[in-house]
């Protein structure tokens, strides 16, 4: 009964609350509730209240599956080959150098830390490993609305920001599926020697799950004969994908991400899969919120504590990734070190990583960890707006 209370509460959420509720607040609290960040602290609550508790959250990690799988296929979407052959070859140089630069300094900056309040070993690498992976991401919904605001100032390198957003979320999904092959069956924060060769094989299988996935709802797609079952076609692939990917002990985002590439690819931008999956992302990506929210458990003090460090550390090492790939890769044609602020936000990619551990991990060091993503995430949605704007009004020194 709780969990049918659960899933209506949830779907109530997504349809009803999100559309209305930040229209009523201030510029602030705008950008918090338009990012969804509620919804995070409602899936708290209702654990807290005992909606959503351990029993409902398993009972309902079909929908999580299911709202992973829907982010990967859009993150997929995104990286057309025609298209990315288009784009500058430094902008490919300066998006990808300064997200590994981002993942290797923050990874090698929260090691020491975590090892010092939990000791050394296998879980405490994959900790710093999922924390420096979180801290490459970059939101394209904080870029985007800053964007808007800033119309009028179209001096700035737009176009390179939006292009290294969407390649930041490529950096945490391949750490994602090396962390699920290195321990592949088990737990990723076993301890034990990391077999990083064993890693990549798996890697290879989830791949080819992936291509072959994607290769299957093209077929589909050209058998589809009534476009209004296109959206019956799109979910029920993503619930068969995510399943078959979970059963398989493989993260459904990377395998959902490999689909969204073959899909785009072969049909193209302007498919009707595209404007479904855009279309339908809120509601979705809410629920999400929500389940995440129900299954964050704070694990030590020292998550808490250590959370605004790594919201700070992360708009630091952007800031100084975006200018040192600038320097090298443009030239004389300078990056203002406050440019990085433009990438400062976390969203979806983010939540995504911390529910995608959510479904296969529990434990202290594991919790403190995806609590000081979650309260970053939250932080983000508050103050990165703010500092997304001073980044585009930055522009590019001469």
């Amino acid at each position: 009964m709780k969990t049918l209370l659960a899933l209506i509460v949830l779907l109530l959420l997504a349809l009803a609350a999100g559309p209305r509720t930040h229209s009523r607040f201030g510029r602030l609290s705008q950008s918090f509730f338009f990012l969804g960040g509620e919804f995070l602290l409602i899936g708290w609550a209702l654990r807290s209240l005992g909606i959503l508790g351990e029993g409902s959250w398993d009972a309902l990690r079909p929908l999580l599956t299911l709202g992973l799988s829907w982010i990967g296929l859009l993150l997929g979407l995104q990286f057309e080959f025609r298209h990315l052959r288009k784009i500058p070859l430094s902008f490919h140089a300066v998006g990808l150098f300064q997200g590994i630069l981002v993942l290797v300094a923050m990874s090698l900056a929260f090691y020491p830390i975590l090892i010092r309040l939990f000791g050394d070993g296998m879980e405490t690498q994959a900790a710093s490993l999922l924390l420096g992976a979180a801290a490459a991401t970059s939101s394209q919904d904080i870029l985007a609305l800053a964007i808007h605001r800033r119309r009028k100032h179209p001096h700035a390198p737009v176009h390179l920001y939006r292009y290294a957003a969407a390649l930041d979320s490529v950096i945490p999904v391949m750490v994602l599926v090396l962390l699920f092959g290195v321990n592949h069956g088990r737990s990723i924060f076993s301890e034990g020697s990391p077999s990083w060769i064993e890693a990549l094989g798996w890697t290879g299988y989830a791949t080819g799950l992936g291509l072959v996935l994607g290769l299957l709802f093209v077929f589909l797609l050209f058998r589809l004969r009534e476009r209004s079952h296109h959206l019956l076609i799109t979910v029920g692939f993503l619930v068969f994908s995510g399943g078959l990917a979970m059963a398989l002990n493989f993260p459904p985002l990377y395998v959902s991400f490999i689909s969204g590439i073959v899909l785009v690819n072969i049909t193209g931008h302007h498919n009707r899969t595209w404007e479904i999956a855009v279309a339908s992302e809120r509601p979705f990506y809410f629920i999400l919120l929500v389940l995440v929210g129900a299954g964050w458990h704070m694990g030590s003090i020292w998550g808490l504590i250590l959370a605004p460090l790594f919201f700070l550390g992360r708009i630091f090492a952007k800031s100084f990734a975006l200018r040192l790939s600038g320097r090298i890769f443009f030239g004389k044609q300078l990056l203002d070190w406050r440019s990085g602020l433009a990438l400062s936000g976390q969203g979806a990619t983010a939540v995504a990583l911390v529910a995608s551990v959510q479904l296969v991990e529990r434990g202290t060091l594991a919790d403190s960890s995806l609590t000081m993503i979650l309260v970053a995430v939250l932080l983000s949605g508050l103050f990165a707006p703010a500092l997304t704007s001073e980044g585009l009004s930055r522009g590019v020194r001469r």
